[in-house]
């Protein structure tokens, strides 16, 4: 009862201090600047090498994701605080695996197959599709894989709107505002904000709010902070991603959760890794 009291009270406080990002910003008469909008942004996708990422098939990703304190504790996706794991997505689907690389849980398993859930558990010679979903996992390999491929998924939504300029940590960025069928605050589709530097075209924060999540409200407003870019068969990838609550924090420390690449590598694997159940059709992008 202490720890569902305690995270309870956690889920009003953040709540109290989380608004949609479309509060602030459909405010502005500036949204109406679409073309302005889609410029930066296709400026952007290209600056990110989003081009060759659409002619990708896999990729692979070894990566510690680190939970940080009372609020990690209680709002970890994995079975660790400190999770080490390797990554494996298609390009453009949700079609995705994660196997735990250390803990209490290693070696075994956890995928989405057109948003169908399975595992293998350690000493399993098959997996297994499971009628009912772990949501924290579901919504972590789904997360996770959105980030990776974002500016390429957004590029594809037509609700898009120029939502002025900011100067932030000693840096100036255009914001566009994305989302879906309508620029009000609606709990029916996720908003976002995408921070493109002005000097280099990339987009180092995400500012979003996220619904249908596993955690208490079912609602999520926090950014992203992409950095430490490496050109991998030219595509930028950010070999860390800081998460923070609410807006993005000129401390790096001030991190809910980081995610820390080791290694990064495209089509290293058989796509049909992925597809273990042959007969469940792929539906790509689709939720």
């Amino acid at each position: 009862m202490k720890n569902i009291s305690f995270i309870l009270l956690l889920s009003i406080a953040l709540s109290s201090c989380l608004s949609s990002v479309s509060n602030k910003i459909v405010k502005q008469e500036r949204m109406t600047k679409k073309e302005k909008a889609l410029a930066i942004l296709n400026r952007a996708w290209l600056t990110h090498g989003m081009d060759q990422m659409s002619k990708k098939k896999v990729y692979e990703v070894i990566a510690t994701n680190h939970w940080k304190g009372i609020q990690g504790k209680f709002g970890k996706l994995w079975p660790n605080q400190k999770q080490l794991m390797k990554l494996q997505y298609a390009v453009g689907t949700f079609d995705s695996k994660v196997t735990f690389l250390n803990g209490k849980k290693q070696g075994e398993e956890r995928g989405l197959q057109a948003w169908k859930y399975y595992v293998k558990e350690k000493g399993d010679s098959v997996l297994e599709f499971k009628k009912k979903t772990h949501r924290k996992t579901q919504f972590g390999l789904a997360a996770f894989h959105y980030f990776f491929e974002l500016l390429d998924r957004l590029k594809k939504v037509d609700l898009i709107a120029y939502a002025g300029e900011k100067t932030f940590n000693g840096n100036q960025y255009e914001l566009v505002f994305i989302t879906w069928e309508k620029l009000e605050k609606h709990p029916e589709h996720d908003q976002y904000v995408l921070w493109i530097n002005k000097k280099t075209n990339m987009m180092d924060y995400v500012h979003f709010t996220v619904h249908d999540t596993p955690f208490p409200g079912n609602m999520v407003t926090g950014s992203v902070e992409f950095t430490q870019f490496k050109t991998i068969e030219g595509v930028k990838i950010p070999f860390e991603q800081i998460v923070y609550v609410g807006d993005p924090k000129a401390n790096q420390n001030k991190y809910l959760h980081k995610l820390t690449v080791n290694d990064f590598k495209f089509d290293a694997f058989d796509k049909q890794v992925l597809y273990p159940k042959k007969e469940l059709m792929s539906i790509g992008d689709s939720k």
